[in-house]
C-alpha cells in the first residue's frame, strides 16, 4: 500500500486559501489513486488535538468520505522530541507532498514563516524521501541566503509544480531546476454549489476585504509597500459602487480569524460605517465560500484565493494585487485584469475598477476565455501526479 505524506495540507485553516488548497490536493490525489487502482492510505501532518474536525471536514466531501486517512503531529522546531517524531512519521511515507500554503515557500512574509516551511522539506530530504511541492508560488526572496538554500532544496525535489509564469522562470531559468512544470493553483478544482441570492435588478458584487492589508500589513505600517492607504481605498471603493455605480455590493471574507489577519472584522467595520452594503457573517469553510462567490456578478478581491474562486466559477473577476503572485497566476491564464495596488495610485485604480464594472461583457468572455487555459493546466497536473504516484508505488 502506498503511504503518502501531506505537509502544510491543513483544512482547518482560518485562512480558507490554504483550506481549499488542502481540500483540492486530497481531492487530486485520490481522483488519481483510485483512476489507476493505486491502493493508498495518508499520513496528514497537523494538530492531532483537531483530528476528529480534521477528518470530518474532509469526509463531508463525497469523494473524500472513504478517504483512508491519520492525522500524526506536525512539528514543533523547538522541541527535540516533536522532531524525532516527525522524522520518525516521515519515515513511513513513500512520498510526500508539500502545498507550502500555497504562497508561503517565499521570505516576504518575514523569516519565521519561511523556516516552518524549509525546515520540514529538510528533514524529508534528509530521509531520502521523494519529496513533491505542489502548484505554489516559489519565491520572491529578499535575502540571498533563502534565495541560495531555497535554490538547493528544490534541486533535490522529486518535482516542483509552478502555478504561476513568474515562479517558473524563477525555478527554471535562476534555479536553473529542470525538475519544474508550471501547470495552476488546484483550488481551480474546488467544488462548489451556486448560492441563492434574492433578485433585485442591481449589479450583484462581492468585495473581497483583506483584513492584512487593511491593519497595515503584520508590521502595520505598510509592509507590502502599497501605492496609497488600502483602508481609504476600501471606502471610497464602497461609495463608488453603491452611490454612483447604484450595485449591491456584498461584503466577502476569506480570512476568518481575529487580529491582524482578520477578514471578518474588518468587514463588520466596514459594515458599520457603510450599513447599504451586504454581510451575512463568516463562512464557514472555503467551499462555502466559493459557492456564496459563483452567485454574485462579479468580484473584486484582495485574497488570492477569494479571486481564484471566483474565476473558476465563472464570475468576472477584478484582482487587486499586492504581489507577484497576482500577475504571475493571472498573467498565465490570459487574464490581465489585475490592478496593482503597488503601482497605482487610488485614483488609477477607482477608475479601472469603474471601466471593469461599466465593461462587465468584455470581462464574462475573458473569463471563458481563461477557464479554458485553467482546464488545460489543471489537466496536465494531473497527468503528471499520475506519473509520480505510479513511481512512487513501485
Amino acid at each position: 500500500m502506498l503511504t503518502i505524506g501531506l505537509l502544510t495540507n491543513n483544512v482547518l485553516s482560518a485562512n480558507f486559501g490554504v483550506n481549499a488548497l488542502s481540500l483540492s490536493n486530497l481531492l487530486l490525489i485520490e481522483q488519481s489513486c483510485k483512476k489507476n487502482n493505486i491502493e493508498h492510505q495518508y499520513l496528514l501532518f497537523g494538530d492531532v488535538s483537531q483530528e476528529k474536525e480534521l477528518l470530518k471536514e474532509i469526509k463531508a466531501v463525497p469523494e473524500l468520505e472513504t478517504t483512508k486517512i491519520s492525522v500524526v503531529p506536525e512539528i514543533e522546531l523547538r522541541k527535540t522530541s516533536s522532531i524525532v517524531k516527525f522524522t520518525k512519521n516521515i519515515n513511513k511515507c513513500d512520498v510526500v507532498f508539500d502545498t507550502s500554503g500555497g504562497d508561503s515557500y517565499s521570505d516576504i512574509y518575514g523569516n519565521k514563516r519561511m523556516l516552518h516551511q524549509y525546515f520540514p522539506k529538510w528533514i524529508t530530504l534528509m530521509c531520502r524521501k521523494p519529496l513533491v511541492l505542489t502548484p505554489q508560488t516559489i519565491g520572491p526572496f529578499k535575502s540571498k541566503i533563502w534565495n541560495e538554500l531555497s535554490k538547493k532544496q528544490l534541486k533535490k525535489c522529486l518535482a516542483v509544480f509552478a502555478r504561476d509564469e513568474a515562479s517558473f522562470e524563477v525555478a527554471y531559468n535562476e534555479f536553473g531546476l529542470r525538475n519544474v512544470t508550471q501547470v495552476t493553483d488546484m483550488a481551480m478544482i474546488l467544488p462548489y454549489k451556486k448560492y441563492p441570492l434574492p433578485e433585485k435588478g442591481k449589479l450583484k458584487v462581492g468585495v473581497n476585504v483583506s483584513g492584512l492589508l487593511y491593519n497595515g500589513g503584520y508590521t502595520q505600517n505598510n509592509q507590502f509597500s502599497l501605492k496609497s492607504s488600502y483602508r481609504e481605498l476600501v471606502n471610497r471603493m464602497i461609495v463608488m459602487l453603491t452611490e454612483e455605480l447604484d450595485c449591491e455590493v456584498f461584503l466577502v471574507p476569506h480570512v476568518i480569524t481575529t487580529g491582524t489577519e482578520s477578514d471578518n472584522e474588518a468587514c463588520e467595520e466596514i459594515k458599520r460605517n457603510y450599513p447599504k452594503v451586504n454581510y451575512q457573517g463568516p463562512f464557514k469553510n472555503a467551499i462555502e465560500a466559493k459557492s456564496f462567490i459563483s452567485s454574485l456578478d462579479m468580484l473584486i478581491g484582495s485574497r488570492m484565493h477569494t479571486t481564484i474562486a471566483s474565476i473558476s466559477a465563472h464570475v468576472p473577476t477584478i484582482p487587486l494585487s499586492y504581489s507577484r503572485k497576482f500577475e504571475g497566476l493571472f498573467g498565465s491564464l490570459k487574464y490581465n485584469v489585475c490592478i496593482n495596488l503597488k503601482e497605482d495610485s487610488q485614483e488609477v485604480t477607482l477608475d479601472k475598477i469603474c471601466s471593469y464594472v461599466n465593461n462587465i461583457s468584455d470581462l464574462k468572455k475573458n473569463v471563458q476565455d481563461s477557464n479554458e487555459v485553467i482546464s488545460k493546466k489543471i489537466d496536465l497536473y494531473k497527468v503528471s501526479l499520475t506519473s509520480i504516484l505510479e513511481k512512487c508505488n513501485g
